[in-house]
């Protein structure tokens, strides 16, 4: 995970075990069955199998443990989680936390959209709003950018990464608007030349 998503993730667990009641006290995890949701139920019988496996109580790491088990179909690190194993684990947390997201719920019915999400947040976060439709109307025709299949949108964060490696995607960006100002100011002094002769000659 980037340290971006290590943060947001420990941040939803923490909500997650809010909302349904989940810590530790004096060894023991306290817990309040009535508040367990659709989801939050799913992760607590989890956790209960992990720690029969172990031959104890259920533990509040048992619990996070079991948030990857029901988001990805195995136990796995969250420091190895690649981006779509984020999203997966992090819809989990979410309906855990709030089974009544309905954002949440469109997306783990619709991975792709999840993955759309991540794809569209990062381009905006690499590159201004305008280069992106630069790039997007030349390649595609539209300018929508946002509104682009999956494939067309991971070619276009592949572009940007890949765009100029000897400089940081900003500066790029910085001079892709310089050039936008400096073609302006010269059809505004055209006109204004061309403006002056036409009154010299009258």
């Amino acid at each position: 995970m980037t340290p971006k998503q290590t943060t947001f993730y420990w941040s939803l667990w923490r909500e997650c075990c809010q909302k349904n009641g989940w810590r530790m006290e004096r060894g023991r995890l306290l817990h309040d069955p009535f508040k367990l949701n659709e989801m939050g139920k799913k992760v607590w019988t989890m956790a209960e199998q992990i720690a029969i496996q172990q031959h104890r109580a259920v533990l509040l790491d048992d619990l996070r443990h079991a948030v990857h088990i029901v988001a990805l179909g195995r136990q796995r690190s969250s420091k190895d989680f690649t981006n779509k194993e984020f999203n997966k684990v992090r819809l989990v947390l979410q309906l855990c936390a709030d089974f009544d997201n309905l954002q949440a719920q469109m997306e783990q019915a619709n991975p792709e959209m999840a993955e759309r999400g991540s794809f569209v947040a990062f381009l905006r976060k690499k590159a201004h709003e305008g280069l992106i439709i630069t790039i997007s109307q030349n390649a595609f025709g539209t300018k929508h950018w946002d509104d682009l299949p999956i494939e067309k949108l991971r070619w276009l964060s592949k572009q940007l990464k890949e765009r100029q490696p000897a400089r940081s995607l900003r500066t790029a960006t910085k001079t892709f608007y310089r050039r936008r100002e400096y073609d302006a100011a010269n059809v505004e002094r055209a006109g204004r030349t061309k403006t002056r002769m036409k009154c010299s000659r009258e």
